[in-house]
């Protein structure tokens, strides 16, 4: 081989979206998940390579996407299970799924979790787990080795459940090297993922002496059932207080809602569009005021059929959601994720290097809206009444 052609996965570099399957296919233990300056895990290659080429035509972003032919089927829904609900980002649609998927033989479920300081991806078997699952996670989750622990399940006849981004869920059928009939995926609508170590940093200046038991990034306020998720940081410590801060006044949810601090290769992702690669995708319903009538004090989620392994698994738990057809090309020219990628700003790469160099004080200053007396007082009427009643406080404040 000669030495000026590169056949390892160092070639993929800004469009890695760090799924690690090269990592878990190299024979020789040669390539490395390790983060970058940044804090995103890219594949760093040691001096063993020998250049056989398999990581390369492995990784699932050196390959065209496949186009799944099916007529895809929409549909505007909500659970029927109340303490999903209750503890979900939106209309909870993959608790509920997650939950009775879960009362099977040798059946397992497969997301992303908050555990020790770190959001990454678990396997559990107990439906009792599921609410370690819930709710959304604004961050990129480490998948670690989750793609061979599936593996090996599968060998074993177990069936298995799988929730993440749609780069997540495209890499682990990249590892797999085919669709297994007892793999089942649901894909998110993702905007785009920051890095760990930017949420690390920021969770720092709230210094839990107790440390934080859980972290997510909506709310729904506990007083009322029907009520819509809120965009709110949510910091559950492991004494038993929780904290909740508007999106607007964090420095790193603040980012993340102007799509500033994203993975490179979230601002040209392959899979921002109808053509998904999971079995269903589920996302919040942007489209949801076409629907007056149905669940209009609720958040509603999008559920997208887009082949037959998606359709069977809908038809078997469908019972256990209320729902309405949806008009996909009116859904996805209100979300944009599902017709193109968040747009990079200007000011993407100086916001690293401001998290680098900067305390969180002066993160704060620069990246966040000043707190006035009407930010303090809409925080409080968001953690005591209904969501209708707020959204004319917000109209009659102007905030």
């Amino acid at each position: 081989m000669t030495k000026d052609i590169v056949r390892n996965i160092s070639i993929v570099g800004d469009k890695c979206t760090g799924c690690g399957v090269c990592s878990h296919i190299c024979r020789k233990g040669c390539i490395k998940m390790q983060p970058n300056k940044e804090g995103f895990l890219y594949p760093f290659v040691n001096d063993d390579c020998n250049g056989c080429g398999l990581c390369q035509h492995k990784c699932p972003q050196l390959k065209d996407k496949t186009e799944q032919d099916f007529n895809k089927v929409g549909y505007i829904g909500i659970t029927k299970d109340k303490t999903i609900y209750k503890t979900a980002a939106s209309g909870g649609i993959f608790g509920t799924m997650a939950k009775i998927f879960l009362t099977q033989k040798n059946a397992f479920v497969c997301g992303a979790s908050y555990i020790d300081g770190l959001v990454k991806h678990v396997i559990i078997s107990d439906p009792k787990d599921v609410i370690l699952l819930q709710n959304s996670k604004y961050v990129q989750s480490n998948l670690e080795d989750v793609f061979p622990r599936i593996m090996k399940i599968m060998a074993k006849n177990g069936k298995v459940l799988f929730c993440g981004t749609p780069c997540q869920v495209d890499g682990l059928y990249s590892f797999l090297g085919k669709r297994p009939d007892t793999l089942f995926t649901i894909d998110l609508v993702c905007h785009g993922v920051p890095s760990p170590a930017f949420l690390e940093k920021d969770l720092k200046k709230y210094k839990p002496t107790a440390g934080f038991k859980n972290v997510t990034f909506r709310w729904k306020n506990s007083f009322y059932h029907r009520t819509k998720s809120a965009f709110f940081l949510s910091l559950h410590t492991n004494d038993g207080k929780k904290k909740i801060i508007s999106s607007s006044f964090d420095t790193y949810f603040a980012c993340f809602m102007r799509n500033e601090s994203f993975r490179l290769s979230c601002y040209s992702c392959k899979y921002a569009n109808l053509n998904r690669c999971g079995d269903i995708t589920i996302g919040d319903c942007d489209s949801s005021s076409f629907y007056p009538h149905f669940y209009s004090d609720y958040s509603r989620s999008t559920i997208i059929l887009n082949n037959e392994q998606g359709q069977r698994l809908w038809r078997k738990y469908e019972f256990l959601f209320d729902f309405l057809p949806l008009d996909l090309e009116r859904e996805s020219s209100c979300n944009h994720q599902l017709s193109y990628p968040s747009k990079k700003p200007k000011c993407r790469s100086e916001i690293y290097k401001d998290v680098a160099t900067m305390s969180n004080a002066q993160l704060q200053r620069k990246y966040c809206k000043a707190y006035t007396w009407k930010h303090k007082l809409l925080f409080l009427l968001q953690r005591k009444l209904p969501s209708n009643i707020v959204n004319k406080m917000v109209k009659i404040l102007h905030v």
